[in-house]
């Protein structure tokens, strides 16, 4: 009985001492063109999405278009995410805007690479995402932690 204790014992400190796997990352290129009174304008992200447990992911990162450079924070959750972006520079620098959007299923996907694609709307306040425009980009995603 004292073996299978000191067993038990030693397998319980072994599991426990493993380090816990890095959290699902993806650092992400984003390409796409909002809608606004008529006027198409083609944008950039440079975000990181990060796992935080299932199907939700925050969202950090960077914002590119003509001449205006902003910074962006959001979460998803069951494939729908809402985006807060404040211009860090341009003509509208200090101004937030926010975005809400749908994505499916990624279009290629293994362990390292995703590609998926999103829609959606954007407004002037948290409480309205939808009044401004349309937008939609494709999300080319590559494992911030891959398998060695």
């Amino acid at each position: 009985m004292k073996k299978i204790l000191i067993i038990a014992v030693a397998a319980f400190v072994v599991s426990c001492s493993k380090p816990a796997p890095a959290p699902e990352t993806w650092n992400c290129d984003f390409k796409g063109q909002y809608v606004e009174k008529g006027e198409t304008v083609p944008f950039t992200w440079k975000v990181t999405w990060a796992n935080t447990q299932g199907d939700n992911w925050k969202i950090t990162g960077a914002a590119a278009e003509a001449d205006a450079k902003s910074s962006t924070t959001g979460t998803c959750d069951a494939k729908t995410c809402k985006i807060d972006e404040t211009y860090t520079a341009g003509e509208n620098k200090g101004k937030s805007f926010y975005w809400v959007g749908t994505y499916t299923d990624a279009e290629t996907k293994n362990e390292n690479v995703l590609i998926t694609s999103f829609t959606g709307t954007f407004g002037p306040t948290d409480a309205d995402r939808t009044s401004m425009g349309t937008w939609s980009a494709k999300a080319d995603c590559k494992n911030a932690n891959p398998a060695k």
